[in-house]
């Protein structure tokens, strides 16, 4: 009867979060780059839920619109 083969270990892999922040800065940059883009579209560019990436527009967007942030004079 052959040995009974012992399980390899698993490797330790840290899972690395980005810091707090840093998809909704992603968000903000993407809007302000690509501003014909939609919700959903910035989602699933950013790796978000649409909904993460409508409540940081609204916030983002509450004092001007896009074009006052892009052609400051």
């Amino acid at each position: 009867m052959p040995r009974k083969a012992k399980p390899l270990p698993l490797p330790l892999v840290r899972i690395i979060k980005p810091p707090p922040g840093y998809r909704a800065m992603l968000i903000r940059r993407t809007k302000l780059k690509y501003p014909h883009m939609s919700e959903s579209q910035i989602a699933r560019y950013v790796g978000c839920s649409p909904s993460n990436v409508h409540q940081v527009l609204k916030s983002f967007l509450a004092c001007r619109p896009i074009r006052d942030r892009i052609f400051r004079l």
